[in-house]
């Protein structure tokens, strides 16, 4: 079916029952309430009995008499149940990640968990990571630990071949996917992965409390307001690492992504997108004073190594993931990637229809060696 549930229980049979979107159980006096929620919940369990009930809002606590289990251990387990099933995954996935918005957990702890298990799963990655995306809306934690997970996932997946095609866009509580000016992140086409450049559009932009998803002409990244960070235009990234209680992004050669008023964070409108900033034909986005790729480590940048790998190196046209210890995005030179080393990063520069990443503090990631992509030893990573 096209829209599922995860299992309905009526009178000690099991049944999949449709639903669009779907939270998990709270447990009081021996029976299991869906609080109000504005499509429908999993399961209500009244007199031994399973029954879809719509709610507006979810609970993620299972309460059994009148103790709060630990939520982490109970998600854990509800996470783990995830791989293998018999219904649409990314469905079912997706109804759980929509309960993790504006819980009193640590959001990265649970969402860590939820990630791992979504590493060379056979279905719609594409979808999936629309979902994860969605996740990372009004997220008061390190957005970087959040971010790391979400990119781990970008692995070794089989995509579709696709196009043109944008993340996901939330419109009257309806989510539908619309087309992009220019394209999606990742493209896969004859088992080769590319990442094109987006020419003027943006991944998300968040207006009135409503997600949408539309190729627009201008966002920013993060906005950070009364240390609660608001991912306005996207979901994916933020280019920002909080510092002393104030974000800064350094303007750019098209204009500033955020303008820094009285320690808060606004989004200045900008001429192309978010992930690149088009001017003249050349998209820039020049160093910030803290960047979303760093963590923050006294005041100071730094990137945690990690043992996964890069996300792709372009050579030839070809896009390759080398297995690293540590790595960034890409950087487009002559059709070839490079990361050379710089102190604070960037995503991608592009100058000349050349796209170069600057150093980080620690050393480069990649460097281009007769026409290869190496990863040389750091102690610094990027996004990824």
């Amino acid at each position: 079916m096209e829209v599922t549930s995860l299992l309905t229980k009526t009178n000690d049979k099991c049944i999949i029952a449709p639903i669009e979107v779907t939270s998990l159980l709270t447990k009081t006096n021996d029976k299991c309430i869906i609080a109000s929620m504005e499509v429908t919940s999993l399961l209500t369990k009244t007199n031994d009995k399973c029954i879809i009930a719509p709610i507006e809002v979810t609970s993620l606590l299972t309460k059994t008499n009148d103790k709060c289990i630990s939520q982490l251990k109970l998600r854990h387990c509800l996470l783990r149940l995830m791989i293998n099933v018999s219904v649409p995954q990314w469905k079912l996935r997706h109804c759980l990640l929509r309960l993790m918005i504006n819980v009193s957990l640590p959001q990265w702890k649970l969402r860590h968990c939820l990630l791992r298990l979504m590493i060379n799963v056979a279905f719609p990655q594409l979808k999936l990571r629309h979902c994860l995306l969605r996740l990372m809306i009004n997220v008061s934690l390190p957005q970087w630990k959040l971010r790391h997970c979400l990119l781990r996932l970008m692995i070794n997946v089989s995509l579709p071949p696709m196009e043109v095609t944008s993340l996901l866009t939330k419109t009257n509580d309806k989510c539908c996917i619309t087309s992009m000016e220019a394209t999606s992140l990742l493209t896969k086409t004859n088992d080769k992965c590319l990442i094109a450049s987006i020419e003027a559009t943006s991944l998300l932009t968040k207006t009135n409390d409503k997600c949408l998803i539309a190729p627009i002409e201008a966002t920013s990244l993060l906005n950070k307001t009364n240390d609660k960070c608001l991912i306005a235009p996207i979901e994916v990234t933020s280019l920002l690492t909080k510092t002393n209680n104030k974000c800064l992004i350094a303007s750019i050669e098209a204009t500033s992504l955020l303008t820094k008023t009285n320690d808060k964070c606004i989004s200045a409108p900008i001429e192309v997108t978010s992930l690149l900033t088009k001017t003249n034909d050349k998209c820039r986005i020049t160093s910030m004073e803290v960047t979303s790729l760093l963590t923050k480590t006294n005041d100071k940048c730094l990137i945690a190594s990690i043992e996964v790998t890069s996300l792709l190196t372009k050579t030839n046209d070809k896009c390759l993931i080398a297995p690293i210890e540590a790595t960034s995005l890409l950087t487009k030179t002559n059709d070839k990637c490079r990361i050379a080393p710089m102190e604070v990063t960037s995503l991608l520069t592009k100058t000349n229809d050349k796209c170069i990443i600057a150093s980080i503090e620690a050393t480069s990631l990649l460097t281009k060696t007769n026409d290869k992509c190496i990863i040389a030893p750091m102690e610094a990573t990027s996004l990824l």
